[in-house]
């Protein structure tokens, strides 16, 4: 399953986000989820699972919330430390992502669901913190991405190059 490449808008610049529209014969638009990747960033843990949503009759988005590539782990930190910082930028970037998601005409706008990994969790959180009319969020080890000490890699799986 190749995804679609889309782009959304915040903070005054463009993100990319992988859309996998569902894989299903209802001719009714299919309910949405926000995939949100750890913090590794895009990858294929929140692609795989987006496949996964995809294939079960879920539409599914995972939008990179960073904007720019991990190129190493301290950057990485410094990257997931500022966004936990500052959750005003952290929704700001989530609001749009799910934005685009609904604006998918195979997407039932009235359905959207978010699911995170780690800083995915945390993400995930602050977009129902937001206000956001979700359906349904899974968080998993959310407060890691709250937590996790400069000098340790998110979760303990730093999955950027070292």
């Amino acid at each position: 399953m190749i995804p679609q490449i889309l782009t959304y808008q915040a903070e005054g610049r463009a993100f990319d986000a992988e859309f996998f529209p569902a894989v299903s014969n209802a001719a009714a638009p299919a309910p949405g989820v926000l995939v949100c990747h750890d913090g590794g960033g895009p990858g294929d843990h929140a692609r795989n699972r987006a496949k996964r949503l995809a294939a079960l009759g879920y539409a599914a988005l995972s939008p990179d919330l960073y904007g720019e590539p991990l190129i190493d782990r301290v950057r990485g930190v410094a990257m997931i430390s500022a966004l936990v910082a500052d959750a005003l930028r952290l929704r700001s970037r989530v609001s749009a992502a799910l934005d685009l998601l609904a604006s998918q005409a195979s997407v039932d706008a009235r359905r959207p669901a978010a699911i995170g990994f780690c800083f995915g969790g945390a993400a995930a959180l602050e977009l129902a913190r937001d206000g956001a009319e979700i359906a349904a969020e899974r968080l998993s080890m959310a407060a890691c991405a709250r937590v996790c000490q400069p000098s340790r890699a998110p979760c303990g799986r730093p999955s950027w190059p070292a």
